[in-house]
């Protein structure tokens, strides 16, 4: 028999009602996710449906789906720089099969970091970058190359 944990689950709180719904998820519910997810983290007390546990049975599921579907992304993000709102309704406005723009949404909050004072921000990216390959080489006395 599985193990079940007791413990208040994030997951409940940051998949999309796709995902919930048990609709087919794309990479905008993924990244829909990581918005909440982050909002969520950044929030004191969390998102308002993760307030009240892990759903136990269907009539607190179903209470857990109304509440995401009346948030709206100026009230989870409200204390919030605005790029969290932002980022949340650009992933609710993909469609299906849209290639997300990761870069520009990399570089808003890479400006945001950096307009916060995060100035050594890359150092949280992961994974980190290969480290430069250093050759050492040798010259011998007559002139040839050696390693």
């Amino acid at each position: 028999m599985e193990k079940v944990s007791n413990a208040p689950s994030v997951r409940v709180g940051a998949i999309t009602l796709n995902d919930d719904d048990h609709i087919a998820c794309s990479r905008r519910d993924d990244l829909e996710s990581a918005a909440l997810l982050l909002l969520h983290l950044l929030t004191p007390g969390g998102l308002p449906w993760t307030r009240n546990g892990v759903p136990r049975d269907e009539v607190a599921h179903d209470r857990l789906k109304r509440e995401k579907r009346a948030a709206r992304p100026e009230d989870l993000g409200r204390g919030l720089p605005e790029e969290f709102e932002e980022f949340l309704r650009y992933c609710r406005s993909l469609a299906f099969t849209e290639q997300p723009d990761y870069a520009h949404w990399r570089g808003r909050f890479r400006d945001l970091a950096n307009e916060l004072g995060y100035r050594d921000a890359e150092r949280f990216i992961w994974p980190p970058p290969p480290a430069p390959v250093v050759s050492v080489h040798r010259w011998l006395s007559d002139g040839r190359h050696g390693i």
